[in-house]
């Protein structure tokens, strides 16, 4: 979808962005909230893979509603704890999910409350071994080609908005 777009073009596209929170995100008010205070268009939708996503609605440049969901996933997680529980849960769901992030060109997950350094030290209350869990988000990233992002819970909603504006940048040209 490259295409030159003027100043005035670009700012109808931002007038027109979306996010998109998928209907079975939990414990989002905080993110939803975010985006309600600082005039964010959002809506809920279920999404395939991923918690978060965008659109920008038809309107003059568009002649139709074009969505990036092939272009960007987020996928948050509250803590470490549900991290791990997704990771040794026996039904495989959280592990085909990753398996669709291979033909995504950006894929984020993103880890709410905690830090690297929780994992390193064991500062969570999962059963796992943090050595194996360390060892095992390693390897999923490399091997489904996702970036792993530790933010705050009061900056994640930002965060967020943050990334499907880069991938719109990305994905246009302006000038």
């Amino acid at each position: 979808m490259v295409h030159r777009y003027t100043d005035k073009e670009y700012n109808t596209l931002l007038d027109n962005m979306v996010i998109l929170v998928d209907t079975r995100e939990q414990n989002n008010k905080h993110i939803t909230d975010w985006f309600d205070n600082h005039g964010i268009k959002w809506e809920s939708k279920k999404l395939h893979t991923g918690d978060y996503n965008f659109k920008i609605l038809k309107n003059d440049a568009l002649f139709k509603d074009v969505y990036f969901t092939d272009m960007l996933i987020i996928e948050r997680k509250g803590n470490i704890d549900e991290l791990a529980e997704n990771i040794t849960d026996k039904s495989g769901r959280f592990l085909r999910e990753l398996g669709r992030f291979v033909k995504i060109d950006s894929c984020n997950l993103v880890i709410e409350n905690d830090t690297l350094d929780d994992i390193l030290f064991g500062n969570f209350s999962s059963k796992i071994n943090k050595t194996a869990l360390m060892r095992t988000m390693l390897t999923l990233r490399q091997r489904h080609n996702f970036h792993i992002d530790f933010i705050g819970k009061e900056n994640i909603a930002e965060y967020i908005y943050e990334l499907c504006l880069n991938t719109l940048n990305q994905n246009i040209l302006r000038g």
